[in-house]
């Protein structure tokens, strides 16, 4: 093999320079000594790798310097289709100010990045603000891109989606949810489930949106409710499953009945901080007034009280359409054609009768009113009583697993907020307190009034009230002044608890089967519910009558329409009391009063006469079967006779200020005149009836009365009829109403 010949030179000069190292270090025996040893043995290894050469192995090529370069290099072609040079820009699309179309804005709420999707979120929000249009013919882009992110787990992306939608839901036509709401509702109930508390509580902020917008869809298939046929869609029996798991309710709780305890629920409750139980459980008294909505007819006043005074539907309707009748019926085809020669009594008593079967109306001229009761009373016999439905059964099975949280959180948060100390009141707490009565409302006076077994549902009931009447009348024992918004949460509940109450009441002696007994006999009160209402009694009567005061309404507490709404049940519950029991006189005391001092242009002042005319009618109805009775020349007699015998001046005082009132009173008077077989109401309003026609003056002669002056034709009408019911003859022709009519509105 050749050897380089420099190689051989420095190996030559290594050699030498080390053999005389070695020779130093004899000649001088004491640098040996202060030389280390490890450093000898250093420049030894040093000298074998530079004298011994490294064989390289059979097969392996020759090893890279370990500073060497690597020179290779690789090329691959670049494809870009998508290039602007090369796309057709469309200057007419709608474009954010960061010149952001839809398309960019739906790939962006596709980002991995958290940042970039809540930025694709707020320019959609501005495009759909700036340019309403793109809405309709990009519904289905738009919705495909957030449906996703409503499980987003960043909290900034979903709070921007719930500003988002809350813009984007209200400019959806109706008729445009179809296609969509099941989507919507699928990634709700997911997100209802999600692993993330704080996904699971954004989704029930969710839910109220969808709630608001399709209510239908959100509560189909419990309650009742028709279930969508597509077997993949959520309903609210799946929602209601999620509503119990977020608060830890147990399914198989059965109340009072089922031995259950507070302790349970409570424990496992402390999952949830106060404000996110308070999240769920505003949202379950939303669901709940939706899906369990009254079938109430009239809007204008709540008739569902007086259903247990009556044994059918069908006389219970015939009532309901004594008065307000333009508002529930075809005025043209149900207007009676009068006819003098026939005296005009027999066609509306045959209007009056509409509501009942046929073979009630084939009766003889003989037949007596004995005997048409008993007809009217074996129809009503005939009609058996269905069993439990499913909405009953979904209704009462909630119930039960309810009951232990309304209880432990009302236990919990009442102390928080009905003290006697200074300090001020907790909201969150005031908020869950109201939260769970308005719940305990919708589900318990929903059973009572529709389920058959009403046992159990009352005894639930009266458990939780028993717990809520310490507090009653709720704020009554506050020291500091509270605020408006306060004072207004207290005047809730109050109504509230009174309307539980009243449910009570109507279950347990209202459908009694032998109400001949309950009118005489006192009452089997079970513990403390006497004292209850004694104590709602006292604070209705207060309320009525102008008595109770507040800090923002120091003269008195005006009573809304909503508020009065809400109130009628326990008027009427308290009305159906037996004459042993005084609060029957002292609150329909309380509501004549009322009536005398509401304004007449108020609405209130409306449904007080609607209320009141009512309850007067009940006594003249055949089948009518409620407790509350007006015996000859009692107290309560004289009280109603002189109410309806002042009704002419109230349509004097109403003139046209308030149509609605002048149709009540119109309705009243002719319901009872038909109604009255003795003739006694005919006589006694005929007099101050005329005045509403013409009035007689002794200097002026004869003066138009406020009838010529309403331009309404149901009331029109009403009023001809009224007339010659009950024999006003000298009453304006059609043709000097109409010119009276005209005088009055050219003055």
């Amino acid at each position: 093999t050749d050897i380089h010949p420099f190689s051989c030179l420095l190996d030559i000069f290594l050699i030498f320079g080390y053999t005389r190292l070695i020779e130093c270090d004899q000649e001088a025996p004491w640098s040996t000594q202060r030389r280390d040893a490890k450093t000898s043995a250093r420049f030894q290894g040093k000298l074998n790798k530079i004298l011994l050469k490294q064989k390289t192995k059979l097969g392996k090529g020759k090893q890279a310097a370990s500073n060497s370069t690597n020179t290779s290099f690789k090329a691959r072609s670049v494809a870009l289709p998508g290039q602007s040079i090369l796309k057709d820009i469309d200057e007419n699309e709608p474009r954010t100010k960061r010149n952001l179309t839809l398309k960019d804005l739906i790939i962006h709420m596709k980002h991995y990045s958290a940042n970039v999707r809540k930025d694709g979120l707020l320019g959609l929000r501005e495009l759909i603000t700036n340019y309403p249009s793109t809405i309709q013919p990009n519904l289905s882009t738009i919705i495909d891109g957030i449906t996703r992110i409503i499980v987003d787990e960043d909290a900034g992306v979903r709070k921007t989606l719930q500003s988002f939608v809350s813009e984007l839901f209200p400019r959806i036509p109706a008729q445009s949810w179809t296609p969509f709401s099941p989507i919507l509702l699928l990634f709700t109930a997911s997100g209802l489930s999600h692993i993330f508390p704080e996904v699971r509580l954004d989704s029930i902020k969710f839910l109220d949106i969808l709630i608001d917008f399709i209510p239908d869809f959100v509560v189909q298939g419990w309650a009742g409710r028709s279930l969508s046929n597509n077997v993949t869609s959520i309903g609210g029996r799946q929602i209601i499953e999620c509503y119990m798991a977020l608060l830890n309710a147990k399914g198989d709780d059965k109340g009072p009945a089922g031995g259950s305890t507070v302790t349970t629920t409570a424990n496992a409750m402390f999952t949830l901080s106060i404000n996110s139980r308070l999240v769920v459980l505003k949202s379950l008294s939303k669901f709940l007034k939706t899906a369990l909505v009254s079938n109430d007819n009239n809007e204008r006043l709540p008739l569902w009280p007086f259903a247990s005074a009556f044994p059918s539907q069908t006389s219970l309707n015939a009532f309901n359409e004594r008065i307000y009748r333009s508002g529930q019926r075809d005025v043209e085809t149900q207007t009676i054609q009068w006819k003098e020669s026939n005296g005009g009594r027999e066609a509306a008593w045959e209007e009056y009768l509409n509501g009942y079967s046929a073979d009630i109306m084939e009766i003889s001229d003989g037949t007596t009113l004995e005997e048409l009761n008993n007809a009217v009373m074996s129809l009503s016999s005939a009609e058996t009583e269905s069993s439990a439905t499913q909405s009953e059964a979904d209704v009462l099975s909630l119930s039960r697993s309810m009951f232990s949280v309304i209880i432990s959180v009302f236990l919990e948060s009442a102390p928080s907020v009905f003290t006697m100390s200074g300090t001020s009141t907790d909201s969150v707490h005031l908020e869950s307190v109201v939260s769970v009565v308005e719940i305990t409302r919708e589900l318990y006076g929903y059973l009572l009034r529709n389920s058959i077994n009403k046992v159990d549902s009352g005894k639930e009931l009266n458990n939780i009230l028993t717990h809520m009447s310490k507090y009653f009348p709720f704020g009554g024992d506050f020291v500091q002044k509270q605020t408006l918004e306060i004072e207004q949460q207290m005047l809730k509940l109050n109504t509230l608890y009174c309307e539980l109450v009243s449910c009570w009441i109507l279950s347990k002696f209202s459908n009694s089967k032998d109400n001949s007994k309950a009118k005489t006999d006192s009452i089997n009160w079970e513990k403390g519910m006497k004292t209850q209402v004694d104590r709602v009694c006292s604070w209705l009567s207060s309320m009525l009558n102008g008595t109770m005061t507040t800090s923002a309404q120091p003269l008195g507490v005006t009573i809304s329409v909503d508020t009065y709404k809400s109130l009628i049940p326990s008027f009427w519950a308290l009305l159906n009391l037996p004459p042993t029991e005084s609060a029957s006189e002292v609150i329909l005391d309380a509501l004549i009063t009322h009536c005398a001092q509401t304004g007449i242009k108020s609405d209130t002042k409306t449904l007080s006469v609607d209320f009141i005319s009512r309850v007067y009618l009940t006594q003249f109805e055949i089948t009518y079967q409620g407790l509350f009775k007006l015996l000859n020349n009692s107290k309560q007699d004289q009280i109603f006779t002189k109410w309806f015998n002042n009704l002419p001046k109230l349509l004097w005082e109403a003139n046209n200020y308030n149509l609605a009132l002048t149709e009540v009173i119109l309705d009243t008077i002719q319901a009872v005149v038909i109604m009255d077989v003795s003739g006694e109401s005919k006589k006694t309003i005929s007099p101050g009836l005329k005045l509403f026609f013409e009035a007689k003056h002794p200097s002026k002669g004869s003066i138009p009365g406020p009838w010529t002056r309403i331009n309404d034709e149901y009331i029109h009408k009403r009023g001809i009829e009224l007339a010659y019911l009950t024999g006003i003859s000298s009453i304006p022709t059609e043709e000097q109403y109409w010119i009276s009519l005209s005088q009055s509105h050219s003055t």
